[in-house]
């Protein structure tokens, strides 16, 4: 992932104007989506081929489950990206509590939705699969509300 970076210091003691900082953001989510691509095209639609680095055809289902997990997951590195940008904001504008907000969200939905999905609707290791997009489209959400406010900007030292 690429991350955001914003020296906590200079952000805060020097005012650094909100057009800078969204500046900074969409270079970076640009950045990142572009990085994402070819993960995205090479583990989406060459899975088996990426599984094949690590497994012999000896570990057919081994390989099958992989492939399964990334044309589940992969389709979302993207929403996942534009979260790390808006999260790494939150984090060098010292918000940090809007930062972490976002995160154990998005760590305790993938927890209780993998078991939802796993258990309760019987979806086995397909569901906790699916609970990662679900966790990361809606935190990813929330770290887009929380990067409009502009917390940064009533950050005093």
């Amino acid at each position: 992932y690429v991350k955001g970076v914003f020296p906590t210091e200079e952000f805060i003691t020097h005012r650094i104007p909100f057009e800078r900082v969204s500046e900074g953001f969409q270079a970076g989510a640009l950045l990142g989506i572009l990085v994402c691509v070819p993960f995205f095209l090479f583990y989406f639609f060459f899975g088996r081929t990426a599984m094949g680095l690590f497994l012999d055809e000896s570990s057919a289902a081994a390989i099958q489950a992989g492939v399964d997990y990334m044309h589940i997951v992969t389709p979302f590195y993207f929403i996942v990206t534009i979260k790390v940008m808006c999260d790494g904001v939150l984090r060098g504008g010292s918000a940090m509590l809007y930062f972490m907000t976002t995160t154990f969200t998005d760590l305790f939905l993938r927890v209780a939705l993998a078991f939802l999905f796993a258990k309760g609707l019987g979806l086995g290791a397909t569901g906790i699969w699916m609970a990662w997009p679900f966790g990361w489209t809606l935190s990813s959400l929330l770290s887009i509300f929380f990067y409009r406010l502009k917390p940064w900007l009533k950050k005093e030292l």
